[in-house]
């Protein structure tokens, strides 16, 4: 009998067997499967290739297209080349119709250059008689404007102006100046208001004048003990015959005065400083050097040698005195005035004239000699000429300015250049030429000529733009925080050489950039007495150690500062 473990194997073996026979089962199925897709595609790659060969039967074989195609495209190459090459050869031709177009309208266009051509040689033939027409009616005018002008003279005679301008107390180039373009019943006017004027300041004026005392900030040739002091009568022309004394006498003096050569001028933190320590000076005997006094002290030698009594010279510099402080519109008094009030520094004077000299030899460099005499030279200059001069001297930021100049030159050269025009009549072209001489020329007794008074307005309009500079770079220097705002002497100096070196004012265009050398000893030692003079507010004190900043920019206007380089 079977046992237990027998029967286990068989029912293990059976149902290895079932699962062989099932695997089998599905293995046949998948196979039908497999087979029926295989036919099906196989009907459809039948139906594809049967539909392709009827197509390639209808259409034709496709090597031969390839071939028909690459046939194509090297025929159209060879179209397209031959097109161009059409387009090429022939692109500047026209029709034949447009052609004969064009053939008439060049004919009648011909044609109308031809009759064109006659009438501008008629025309130019008529113009060359009108000119000699023109010519000769040009010299029969002017000479019977001449004639005019010698029947008006003739029959009307001309009062002599300039003779009554030069009696006047403003003077020639004053009268000249205010009566420019009137007729002479205006100048007959004019002239009826300046005497009645006159002779009613010279009625009406005091007769005693109040006395400045004798301290220390009134200068030495006022100084006066007594309360008042009498009144004299000093016409205008007067007091500018002797402010040009005053000027002559004192470069005479400046002439004879040198400075030693083993004596070197100091900054004013050193003199300080000198001041205030005790040192033993040893005398030196120099009798060959000459002491520069101060202005208000040669003023005072002046007077006593004019006038030799006391009480005559007082009254005769406070009459002086008097006199240029109501003329306020003549430069040369007011700029005594500001020196002796200690607002002006002297060498501003001299800086000026030094800068006027200047600018005279620059015009009469360009000028041209016009005088058919030899031993005598009559300077000339154009109108450009002028202005190239003036714009080399001050740049091209005082174009209106020179423009000016440039009306006042031609005012005031015109008359002289009318009377040699008259004197010479070869010369051509005068009214575009301006006299040099007339320019500069300053009779004695009378004020600058308009043309001078708009140069120094010019001055001080590139001054006044320096020190600007200057002032700007000096309040970046002030302490904020204090209550009192003060500057001493190296804050201006600070300022001073900063601004001296951006500024680039010079004398000509080659040395436009060239740079100012500020450690150069003399150009050192004017800066140092410019400090040294703003740093003095009073007259006849020492300089102070600093002032108020607003009083500082008010002295610094007044010195003489000035952006001029060295001329090489």
């Amino acid at each position: 009998m079977l046992g237990y473990d027998d029967i286990g194997k068989l029912k293990a073996s059976l149902e290895e067997e079932h699962g062989k026979c099932r695997h089998e089962a599905d293995a046949k199925n998948l196979l039908v499967i497999e087979l029926n897709d295989m036919q099906n595609h196989y009907s459809e790659l039948q139906k594809v290739t049967q539909q392709a060969r009827e197509e390639a039967t209808n259409v034709g074989d496709p090597a031969l297209l390839r071939i028909a195609l690459d046939q194509a495209r090297k025929a159209l190459s060879e179209a397209q080349f031959e097109l161009t090459k059409i387009k090429a050869d022939y692109v500047d031709v026209i029709p034949k119709r447009e052609y004969e177009i064009l053939m008439q309208s060049n004919q009648m266009l011909e044609e109308k250059i031809v009759e064109q051509e006659a009438k501008f040689a008629e025309l130019t033939e008529e113009m060359k008689h009108c000119e000699s027409e023109l010519s000769g009616m040009i010299e029969q005018r002017d000479e019977y404007k001449r004639a005019l002008q010698q029947l008006n003279r003739a029959s009307t005679p001309r009062p002599q102006w300039d003779e009554a301008g030069r009696s006047l107390p403003c003077g020639l180039s004053k009268w000249n100046e205010e009566t420019h373009g009137m007729s002479s019943q205006q100048k007959m006017q004019y002239l009826i208001r300046i005497m009645t004027k006159t002779t009613k300041d010279d009625g009406d004026g005091p007769k005693q004048l109040e006395s400045k005392g004798v301290g220390e900030s009134v200068p030495r040739f006022l100084r006066c003990e007594d309360p008042q002091v009498f009144r004299r009568t000093l016409q205008l022309r007067d007091c500018l015959l002797l402010t040009d004394e005053i000027w002559k006498q004192r470069k005479q003096e400046k002439e004879t005065y040198k400075e030693p050569a083993n004596v070197r001028r100091r900054s004013v933190v050193r003199r300080r400083m000198s001041q205030a320590r005790f040192t033993p000076v040893t005398p030196v005997s120099k009798p060959s050097v000459a002491c520069w006094k101060p202005f208000d002290e040669f003023l005072e030698n002046f007077f006593i040698q004019v006038y030799g009594i006391p009480r005559i010279r007082l009254e005769w510099a406070y009459t002086y005195y008097e006199a240029i402080t109501n003329h306020k519109d003549y430069l040369s008094l007011q700029e005594v005035k500001r020196i002796i009030d200690n607002e002006l520094d002297e060498n501003c004077h001299w800086q000026l004239f030094t800068w006027l000299e200047q600018a005279e030899r620059l015009i009469s460099g360009v000028a041209t000699d016009i005088s058919e005499n030899e031993e005598t030279e009559h300077l000339v200059v154009s109108r450009d000429q002028l202005q190239a001069v003036l714009y080399e001297l001050t740049g091209p930021q005082f174009e209106s300015k020179i423009e000016s100049l440039l009306e006042k030159a031609i005012m005031v050269s015109g008359k002289d250049m009318e009377a040699h025009r008259n004197e010479n009549r070869s010369l051509v072209d005068k009214e575009k030429m301006i006299d040099v001489k007339a320019l500069f020329f300053k009779d004695p007794g009378e004020e600058f000529n308009p043309f001078i008074r708009e140069l120094i307005s010019l001055y001080g309009g590139i001054k006044l733009g320096f020190v600007e500079e200057i002032v700007s770079t000096l309040e970046k220097s002030l302490d904020n925080e204090a209550e009192i705002k003060e500057v001493n002497a190296a804050q201006i100096r600070d300022a001073i050489y900063v601004a001296y070196s951006a500024s680039r004012v010079t004398s000509d265009a080659a040395s436009a950039k060239r740079e100012l050398n500020i450690t150069e000893p003399t150009r050192k030692s004017d800066i140092e007495a410019c400090i040294e003079w703003v740093m003095r507010p009073s007259i006849n004190e020492s300089p102070v150690q600093s002032i108020p900043y607003e009083m500082a920019v008010k002295r610094l206007r007044g010195s003489n500062i000035f952006p001029l380089t060295r001329e090489s």
